[in-house]
């Protein structure tokens, strides 16, 4: 039998202050997009509106994915993107005056997120939406965005609907188990997460088996009852399973691309310093590190290193913002990815770059090799010398190289219908 979903908004209203969505926003995108047509029951979304937690229907919800969408760039065509063309232009020319934007100041940032948010909230039929108390009856209230969870008020209407299953989506729990690698406040809003999953939920999904280890321990730190925890390791945006001919520009030189936002549990200081050590052996021959990734967490570090290191000024380029198809393309035309995380829930990114086609070469944890298994290389993040001898050793064409590469064309990735098939019967189970 199947139940009602009362969908969670929270991440996606909060969507258009992102110019591009991070790994998690995708899996919460694709969720929502997945049920609302698939779902043979009632699907409505629920978030929390000035005057109080509200539910939306199936028609004001088509509205808003479609403009979320829109607002992302996930289809536009790669040629189209401003941040792809200053790689190329950097690829071609590192001097070239296009190949660097300013970046633009967080107050106009700000203005241009709520601007895109009021145009999400608004387009499309628009209504005051239902109270939680109207929400249909017996309905699982899933919550993969995360964002909720941490503000008690969003959750609270629960306590009134003893009828509502509750589903939550653990991403990992990272800021608890090294809180020094996040911001304090993203460290007190885990916290808060994992309160509430102890007091509402009914059951758990996490991206990998390693999460889910991650996520038992800390619910037994704390003392928590028994909650069901289901593994389901991620899927990828169909961009990187569509064939995609080569771009011949980013062939003007090698690069190396590392993808996520810049923060200390990346680990990018390690490949600055590297590609320090390689310019200084190779000269203009030393191969380009691509940063694919915005500043994020702590970053100031790493930014003031890049500007202030006149050995890397031609050698590592920083591409923040590139749609989806573009990343795919820059994944394609790597040497290999780089992943030297200190901490992951699943990675995406090894998935991705392996269904191109490219090596990935991982930081050695659990979730990792969980995403990348037989086909991803693993060293550990603190070992600059293996990083090093690993990054040479993909620079040519060798027939090391090339058989890597033959080898990684057998890397399946799990694609969404595979995901959701997953995902539906874990819910379609729950009593």
């Amino acid at each position: 039998m199947t139940r009602p979903i009362a969908y969670d908004m929270v991440r996606l209203l909060l969507g258009p202050f992102s110019s591009t969505p991070r790994g998690i926003d995708r899996i919460d995108f694709g969720f929502a997009a997945s049920l609302f047509h698939d779902w043979p029951d009632d699907f409505v979304g629920i978030a929390p509106m000035a005057w109080g937690m509200r539910w939306f229907g199936r028609k004001k919800l088509i509205h808003g994915l479609e403009r979320l969408d829109y607002f992302w760039r996930e289809t536009m065509d790669r040629d189209n993107d401003a941040a792809y063309q200053r790689l190329k232009r950097f690829l071609a020319d590192p001097a070239h005056p296009l190949a660097y934007k300013k970046p633009s100041s967080r107050m106009l940032a700000k203005v241009r997120g709520t601007v895109r948010f009021l145009d999400l909230i608004t387009r499309g039929p628009w209504s005051f939406g239902g109270t939680t108390l109207g929400l249909p009856v017996n309905s699982i209230y899933l919550n993969v965005g995360h964002y909720g969870l941490s503000v008690p008020r969003f959750l609270s209407w629960l306590e009134k609907r003893p009828d509502i299953v509750s589903v939550f989506m653990v991403h990992d729990v990272i800021p608890l188990e090294t809180p020094e690698l996040v911001a304090p406040s993203t460290y007190t809003a885990h916290h808060a997460v994992m309160e509430a999953v102890i007091r509402y939920a009914n059951a758990l999904i996490v991206p990998s088996e390693a999460t889910k280890v991650a996520t038992l321990e800390e619910l037994r730190r704390r003392g928590a009852r028994e909650i069901p925890i289901y593994p389901v390791t991620l899927p990828i945006n169909d961009a990187f399973i569509t064939p995609m001919a080569p771009d011949p520009d980013l062939a003007a030189r090698p690069y190396f691309v590392i993808c996520g936002a810049v923060e200390p549990r990346k680990n990018h200081m390690l490949l600055l310093q590297l590609w320090r050590e390689l310019v200084r052996k190779r000269g203009k021959d030393a191969p380009v590190l691509v940063i694919a990734g915005p500043p994020g967490f702590s970053s100031e570090p790493i930014m003031y290193y890049l500007r202030k290191c006149e050995a890397l000024k031609d050698h590592v380029h920083l591409a923040s913002g590139l749609s989806t198809p573009a990343l795919r393309s820059v994944m394609a035309g790597a040497r290999a990815l780089l992943m030297p995380s200190f901490a992951e829930g699943f990675g995406l990114p090894p998935v991705e770059a392996l269904t191109t086609g490219t090596p990935a070469i991982l930081s050695d944890i659990a979730a990792h090799r969980e995403a990348a298994g037989e086909y991803g290389i693993f060293l550990d993040p603190t070992d600059g010398p293996a990083w090093l001898r690993q990054i040479e050793a993909m620079i040519d064409d060798n027939p090391v190289y090339v058989a890597l590469r033959e080898k990684i064309s057998g890397f399946k990735p799990k694609t969404w219908p595979q995901y959701m098939k997953e995902i539906e019967e874990i819910l379609l189970s729950i009593q």
